[in-house]
């Protein structure tokens, strides 16, 4: 299909109904029909990957904690409030009630 010559046509018959339209923007919009119809669904717009913090900013704008005033491996006190098969699940007391998970291969009996 040879856009502009049927943008040409389609102009031609749509200046004697309404006036006529750009041929470059019905051009457009045949083009954005076509993709639509070869590839039904598909969302064009670039992922929002670039947009999104990054963990560590994310995890200070939650909590108002950073790797500095909560590093790892840091002894904290927490409260238990649950097991299932992947560790423990725990509340810290001072941080304001951040919610955790001790894995199973990180639990030591010393």
């Amino acid at each position: 299909l040879d856009f502009d010559v049927y943008a040409r046509m389609l102009q031609k018959g749509m200046k004697e109904a309404n006036g006529g339209e750009d041929p470059g923007e019905l051009r457009l919009r045949l083009q954005s029909l076509k993709a639509e119809l070869r590839f039904p669904f598909r969302d064009r717009r670039e992922p929002l990957t670039s947009a999104l913090p990054k963990k560590d900013a994310l995890f200070t704008a939650l909590t108002g904690e950073s790797l500095e005033s909560l590093p790892r491996h840091l002894p904290v006190v927490a409260t238990v409030t649950g097991t299932d098969e992947y560790g423990v699940k725990v509340k810290l007391t001072s941080q304001g009630g951040l919610m955790g998970q001790i894995k199973k291969q990180d639990i030591n009996d010393s």
